[in-house]
C-alpha cells in the first residue's frame, strides 16, 4: 500500500496552495512543483495534479498526453465546453481517471447534515446567492478576463443545486448586467426541476462578499452561510483523494453532476442573451439543446 500521495502545482499557485496541502497531514503529502500543467502531467512519480479551474485548453493536453493515470481534483469545471467535458469525462471512465469536484466536499457535508436533520423535509425550493467583488476575488483562479459573475460564483451555486436536486433543470430563465467587456457582472436566474422543485441562483462581482444558501421544503427551511475559507479551500477535496489512493479505493463519480451544471450554465447563457425563457431537449443520443419559448408566461404556465 502507498504510504505517500505526490500532488503536482504549477509554479504559479504554489505559495497560494503548497501551505494548504500541507495542513492536511505532513506524513502522507509530497509536493511536486512544475512550470505548467503540460509539465505535470509529463512527469511519471506524480500520483494526482490539483488544477484549481480546467479549461478546455487543459482537457486539450490530457487527452494529448496519455496522462498515466493521474489523478485530477479541481474546484471549478465552469470554464469547460459542454463538449470538452464530455470528451473528459468519457476519457477518466476509460482509463481509470478520477476526476474530482472538490465541491462537494467543502459544500455538500455541510448542507447534508443540515438537511438530514430533518428540519426541511422534502425539498421543493433552493436559493444560493453568491456575491464577491473582484479585489476580493478567489485567488484558486487563473486569469479569466473573459470570466463573470456566473463562470466565477455561479458555478458554485448550480454545483451545489445539483447534488441536491439530482436533474437537470427542464426550464431556465434568467437576466442580468453586463459590461463593456461582455462580461455578466450580475446574473439571477430561475430554474425548474422535475417534480416541482425551483431554485434560484443570484451571483454578482459587484457586491461585497456573501454566500448564502437557502433551502426550503415541506417542513420547514434552513438558512447556511458559507465562509470563504471553506469554499476556496481543496483541503477536504485534496484529503478525499488521499484517501482513495492511500486505501486503494474508488471515488464516488462526479461526472455526471458536472455535465449537469455545465448545461445549466449554457442555458442560463443562452436565456440571457436571447432575453427568453429556455427549456431543455434531449434526444436518445445524450446530445441536448436549449430552446426558445414565449417568455415569462410560458415559464408561469408550467409551474
Amino acid at each position: 500500500m502507498k504510504k505517500k500521495v505526490r500532488w503536482g502545482l504549477v509554479n504559479s499557485l504554489e505559495n497560494a496552495h503548497k501551505n494548504v496541502l500541507q495542513l492536511i497531514d505532513d506524513s502522507c503529502i509530497e509536493i511536486y512543483t512544475g512550470a505548467n500543467f503540460s509539465a505535470l502531467l509529463k512527469e511519471p512519480t506524480i500520483d494526482a495534479i490539483f488544477l484549481p479551474t480546467i479549461t478546455d485548453q487543459d482537457v486539450e493536453l490530457i487527452l494529448s498526453s496519455a496522462c498515466t493515470k493521474k489523478q485530477i481534483l479541481s474546484t471549478n469545471f465552469a470554464q469547460l465546453s459542454v463538449q470538452k467535458a464530455y470528451e473528459l469525462v468519457t476519457y477518466c471512465k476509460e482509463n481509470n481517471i478520477f476526476m474530482v469536484d472538490a465541491v462537494y466536499h467543502s459544500l455538500i457535508a455541510a448542507l447534508t447534515t443540515k438537511i438530514q436533520e430533518g428540519t426541511v423535509g422534502t425539498i421543493k425550493m433552493i436559493r444560493a446567492s453568491f456575491f464577491k467583488t473582484p479585489v476580493q476575488h478567489d485567488v484558486n483562479s487563473k486569469e479569466q478576463p473573459k470570466a463573470g459573475a456566473l463562470h466565477t460564483l455561479g458555478w458554485y451555486c448550480i454545483n451545489t443545486i445539483h447534488y441536491l436536486v439530482d436533474h437537470d433543470p427542464l426550464i431556465i430563465t434568467s437576466m442580468g448586467t453586463v459590461n463593456h467587456d461582455a462580461v455578466d457582472t450580475t446574473t439571477i436566474a430561475l430554474l425548474h426541476y422535475p417534480n416541482q422543485v425551483h431554485a434560484v441562483v443570484d451571483c454578482s462581482i459587484e457586491l461585497d462578499s456573501l454566500h448564502r444558501y437557502e433551502i426550503f421544503g415541506t417542513n420547514g427551511a434552513i438558512t447556511l452561510l458559507i465562509d470563504d475559507d471553506i469554499l476556496y479551500s481543496p483541503v477536504h477535496g485534496v484529503k478525499y483523494v488521499n484517501d482513495c489512493i492511500l486505501q486503494n479505493r474508488k471515488t464516488e463519480h462526479f461526472e455526471s453532476n458536472i455535465l449537469s451544471s455545465l448545461k445549466a450554465i449554457d442555458g442560463i447563457l443562452q436565456s440571457m442573451k436571447q432575453q427568453s425563457t429556455m427549456s431543455l431537449t434531449k434526444s436518445k443520443k445524450k446530445a441536448y439543446r436549449w430552446g426558445e419559448e414565449c417568455g415569462i408566461a410560458s415559464l408561469l404556465q408550467r409551474l
